[in-house]
């Protein structure tokens, strides 16, 4: 799976921010397996995951540093668990249970679908979403600085939307 990231001119400047992101998943047992990421096509940094081990082995290439973390049998990243809740079947009142790696941290998600609205999209019209509320948790304790909402469409496959990302740097709005 692969995303790339637009930024605003001014903050492009700013910030170096990695602009493409590219995840590798195991398609069976719905595991990541390589994350890397990019900064105008550069490779900056990749994890391995190698669950024989129960390790992520992170490589910053820029800096040369590396990190070996510990995971759980299974884990996703940010993309590949965004990849998972589109296709997992869920409703409204579901949770949606995974453990996300970001930052060389293992993360403890859970999705609730808590509520159904109407959202007109153009030019596609009106269309019935899901709003999930995301919960995050790190050792067991609530990630405090970090609040959510995404809308997926309430189809099979689960299109996100819109996603609103608060953190204690700011927010940043998804669409």
């Amino acid at each position: 799976m692969e995303i790339v990231v637009k930024t605003n001119p001014v903050l492009e400047k700013l910030f170096k921010n990695n602009d493409h992101y590219v995840s590798y998943l195991d398609a069976k047992e719905l595991v990541v397996l390589r994350h890397e990421e990019y900064n105008k096509g550069v490779l900056q940094s990749a994890v391995d995951f190698d669950y024989a081990q129960h390790v992520a082995n992170y490589k910053n290439f820029i800096n040369h540093t590396e990190k070996t973390t510990p995971i759980p049998d299974k884990v996703l990243d940010v993309i590949s668990g965004g990849f998972y809740l589109r296709m997992a079947p869920w409703e409204l009142g579901d949770t949606v249970e995974m453990n996300i790696y970001a930052d060389e941290i293992i993360y403890n998600f859970i999705g609730l679908a808590r509520s159904k609205a109407v959202f007109n999209q153009p030019p596609y019209g009106k269309q019935e979403v899901y709003l999930l509320k995301p919960y995050v948790f790190h050792n067991g304790d609530p990630v405090k600085d970090l609040s959510a909402e995404a809308f997926f469409s309430t189809g099979m496959f689960k299109v996100p939307l819109r996603a609103v990302l608060n953190t204690f740097l700011g927010g940043v709005a998804v669409v």
